[in-house]
């Protein structure tokens, strides 16, 4: 098993407890910086980009769930 493999595997079984967290937690702001640090600090880990999209794909859906979805900034 690859590493993104094993990361996406570990990030999916905390998802659901994740997802209640988020859901039922007052200070959702502070789980979501939570969730963005271990995000970027799995990141600096990986070299290739393919690695660091893929990580941003897995946890992607908690941020949003955190913080909502993103919206461009009006032109």
């Amino acid at each position: 098993m690859d590493r993104i493999s094993e990361l996406e595997l570990q990030v999916i079984a905390l998802g659901s407890i994740v997802q209640l967290l988020l859901g039922t937690h007052p200070d959702k702001q502070r789980i979501t910086d939570v969730i963005e640090s271990v995000r970027d600090n799995t990141k600096a880990k990986f070299d290739a980009q393919e690695e660091k999209a893929a990580i941003e794909a897995v946890f992607e859906p908690f941020v949003t769930a955190g913080r909502g979805p993103r919206t461009p900034p009006a032109a």
